[in-house]
């Protein structure tokens, strides 16, 4: 009985915050969140809570998004598009605005998909030195920091800048980095790497793939592509013999989503109106909720592939803790990965499922994994040689479905541990009973 109202206090607790603020309502006051997963980190106000009396920090265990990276897509596909549509006298007097401006960005884009950028960089120096700044005692004299990141080079570069960020802070000890296949099924779940990936992949059923992508097409409809395509260009015929309109609109929208992120003085928010930024944002949105989420889709199993990366995190801390010997355990991935491992954690409602198209977008906010995001472990020991945890994400304290020890989000690290180690063995059961 104490659980079960323990378990509902806290989902009250964690869904009427939200409530208060609907996702459109938050993406109209700061376009920055109509990128989703391309959103810039907010660097938190203010510090964390103070630790109970007698708790002194002494070790942080770490899983990090790369920082701000360039667009993923190919930069030519709009530049090629434009440029046709400018030869064969196509363009709207915004059309030819946009064209010269894009034509001015593209030499410094070209080539560069996917790269970290230099705001990403500055992102990951400026967490690592607020975590020396905040957490000293943790980075004593004869410590060691343990970093891995995945093989891609944008979490590698991401690797580097926060261990910059630690050194350029005044860190002298030893650092122990490393990356490889052998890292991939813990910091980037959602490769080939992790057999639960790997099982929970080979029972996704036809069905719910159709399912799946038939609502997210219904959302795709339900924005006008003709309307936004009619203010670049003066032909909609000529522009559907050039391809799919909602594609070209969704190229100019991974554009004006992906541009902040390069710290260029240039801004494509303003080709779109608020309605179709919500719009777009929210077809992102169910198409990382249906995938990676605990959403109706695909058995509601998928965020249960974190399972390897949380049993890791507590494996290490357990080593950590007996030894005393590492200060930090730093890892570098990517969004999906957190995605998954707040589901599988049931942090701050990320296990939340709902039903319908609209709902997903106040239950499953994909913003809330911006450029740099990351999730902190912050030990904390008393005299006695109690150990309570607190958990971070993007450096504010957040919320898990266990009773507190304190104020201030502080568990105990033996509830937190049992209540972790049982997630993981349910996502296990969960993807070993999906049908075949």
């Amino acid at each position: 009985m104490r659980t079960a109202l323990l378990t509902l206090v806290t989902a009250l607790c964690l869904v009427f915050p939200l409530a208060a603020q609907t996702a459109r309502e938050e993406i109209e006051a700061d376009r920055n969140k109509a990128g989703g997963v391309y959103c810039l980190y907010s660097q938190p106000k203010d510090a964390p809570a103070p630790a109970p009396k007698g708790f002194k920090p002494f070790y942080i265990s770490h899983f990090g998004r790369h920082g701000a990276r360039h667009n993923s897509a190919d930069p030519a596909f709009l530049l090629n598009l434009l440029d046709r549509a400018a030869a064969d006298g196509k363009l709207t007097p915004l059309g030819e605005d946009v064209r010269a401006r894009y034509t001015a960005l593209y030499p410094q884009l070209k080539l560069r998909e996917g790269d970290l950028t230099a705001v990403g960089t500055a992102q990951l120096e400026g967490i690592a030195r607020r975590m020396m700044t905040l957490y000293p005692r943790v980075f004593r004299k004869g410590r060691t920091v343990q970093a891995v990141s995945s093989t891609s080079p944008r979490c590698l570069l991401s690797m580097a800048a926060f261990l910059q960020g630690l050194r350029s802070s005044g860190w002298k000890g030893e650092i122990s980095l490393d990356t490889g296949n052998a890292w991939m099924r813990t910091v980037a779940p959602h490769r080939k790497a992790n057999e639960l990936y790997v099982q929970q992949r080979a029972r996704m059923r036809t069905e719910d793939r159709a399912a799946w992508e038939a609502d997210v097409q219904r959302l795709r409809d339900e924005i006008d592509a003709q309307a936004f395509l009619s203010r670049l260009f003066t032909d909609e015929e000529w522009v559907r013999t050039q391809g799919d309109p909602q594609a070209f609109m969704k190229g100019f929208y991974s554009l004006a989503v992906s541009t902040p992120c390069t710290g260029l003085p240039e801004d494509f928010y303003d080709l779109f109106t608020p309605e179709e930024l919500y719009g777009l944002w929210q077809v992102d949105n169910l198409r990382y909720y249906g995938y990676f989420g605990p959403s109706k889709y695909f058995g509601g199993t998928s965020w249960a592939i974190a399972a390897p990366a949380l049993e890791k995190i507590i494996s290490e801390a357990d080593e950590d803790l007996r030894t005393g010997t590492t200060a930090a355990r730093l890892r570098f991935g990517h969004d999906v990965g957190l995605m998954c491992l707040y589901s599988l954690l049931d942090l701050d409602g990320w296990g939340t499922q709902v039903d319908g198209l609209h709902e997903a977008a106040d239950a499953w906010r994909c913003y809330r994994v911006p450029m740099a995001a990351n999730l902190q472990w912050i030990f904390y020991r008393n005299a006695a040689g109690d150990i309570l945890v607190r958990l971070l994400v993007n450096e504010q304290e957040a919320s898990l479905p266990v009773e507190p020890a304190a104020e201030g989000g502080f568990y105990r690290w033996e509830d937190l541990r049992a209540y972790c180690l049982e997630r993981c063995s349910e996502a296990r059961t969960l993807i070993e009973r999906m049908p075949l």
